[in-house]
C-alpha cells in the first residue's frame, strides 16, 4: 500500500520507482473511479505503462461507472478494464499452458 499525495498513486515516489521498475500491467484498485483510478491510469499511460482497471473492485457512484470507464477507452490498448473473475481465469489458463508438459 502507498498513500498518494496527489490524484494520482504515482504522486508517491516509492511506488512511482517500484511500478516502473516492474514494468506492467499494474492492476488497479480503489476507492474512487472519479479520481484515484483514473487518475493513476492516466499517469500510468504518460509512463507507458500498461494497467487494468478491475472494475468489480473499484469504488464509486455505479450510475456513474459507464461514464467513468469511457475516457480509459482513450488509454487503449495500454489500458483495459475487466473483472476480477474474468483476471483470474485469464492467470489460470496462462499458469496451466506453462506448466503443461
Amino acid at each position: 500500500m502507498f498513500l498518494r499525495t496527489g490524484p494520482s498513486a504515482f504522486t508517491n515516489a516509492s511506488f512511482s520507482q517500484t511500478a516502473q521498475s516492474l514494468g506492467g500491467p499494474l492492476v488497479l484498485i480503489g476507492f474512487s473511479m472519479a479520481d484515484t483510478v483514473l487518475a493513476t491510469a492516466f499517469a500510468a499511460a504518460d509512463r507507458d505503462l500498461a494497467v487494468e482497471v478491475i472494475d468489480d473492485a473499484v469504488g464509486g457512484d455505479p450510475a456513474n461507472r459507464k461514464i467513468l470507464l469511457k475516457p480509459l477507452a482513450a488509454l487503449a490498448p495500454r489500458a483495459r478494464v475487466t473483472t476480477l473473475h474474468e483476471l483470474f481465469l485469464e492467470d489460470a489458463t496462462r499458469f496451466a499452458a506453462a506448466n503443461m508438459p
